[in-house]
């Protein structure tokens, strides 16, 4: 190979010395798309080689590996979103440098703050994706579950949880009334144990006598065979009323 004492130039400065397109460059070279990429001859793969694709305006950097394995490129300048996935769907780590688009957010835990100049309450919001879909009575709105599996991965156990659903006519056209449902996990399954209706009253689940609860100072519970409330005292007194 011969040795230049200086800078190498072409004797007309409108041409070019090297021309990276006909990828004879160990190291790197531009291509017309991946597949131009993944053709390379072996003998010019390289580790660190540079890579520039032009129909989708990206250079990305070979980590090694294998040549046409699209996850042992790194891109240069910026992440590479993941194709696929749908509006409002999250990017979600499936290994290391990778990530997926997925409909449902899995998390270890969820920390909401409000880092405005001058926050407002920090939200949760159950919101319909589409501001045309309609709402018809019964419709859950949302919900907030716990969810637990038996040893080994097994059937699921109960899930208590927190609806909040679409519960009856509004006086006024543009709205439907709405409560809030809470739901306990017990030995029988997922039960309602009350709701706060739309109308502000305080539904108690229906206990019958086959099934009293434990005495807790302070209980309440209402009793279908006995058509009466029943409020725990010091245990085991029970006292009734209604």
């Amino acid at each position: 190979m011969p040795i230049f004492p200086g800078p190498v130039r072409h004797n007309n400065d409108n041409a070019a010395i090297l021309d990276l397109t006909n990828l004879q460059v160990v190291g790197i070279g531009i291509f017309p798309n991946v597949g131009g990429r993944d053709a390379l001859h072996v003998n010019m793969q390289t580790n660190g080689y540079i890579a520039t694709i032009l129909d989708i305006d990206k250079t990305f950097v070979f980590l090694g590996g294998d040549w046409s394995d699209s996850t042992n490129w790194s891109s240069v300048g910026g992440s590479v979103l993941p194709g696929g996935g749908s509006n409002d769907d999250v990017l979600t780590r499936t290994g290391e440098g990778v990530g997926a688009w997925k409909g449902t957010l899995i998390t270890k835990n969820i920390t909401i703050k409000n880092h405005d100049v001058n926050p407002g309450a920090s939200e949760i919001v159950f919101s319909r994706k589409d501001t045309d879909g309609s709402t018809f009575l019964g419709d859950t709105l949302g919900e907030i579950r716990a969810e637990g599996f038996t040893v080994g991965g097994g059937t699921r156990t109960g899930n208590p949880s927190i609806k909040f659903v679409s519960s009856g006519a509004s006086s006024t056209a543009s709205h439907l009334e709405s409560g809030i449902e809470f739901y306990v996990s017990n030995p029988n399954g997922t039960q309602k144990a009350f709701e706060m209706s739309s109308d502000n009253k305080v539904v108690f689940a229906s206990v019958p006598d086959t099934n009293i609860p434990t005495v807790v100072l302070g209980g309440m519970y209402y009793n279908t065979t006995q058509d009466s409330y029943f409020v725990g005292g010091e245990p085991p007194e029970v006292d009734q009323f209604g």
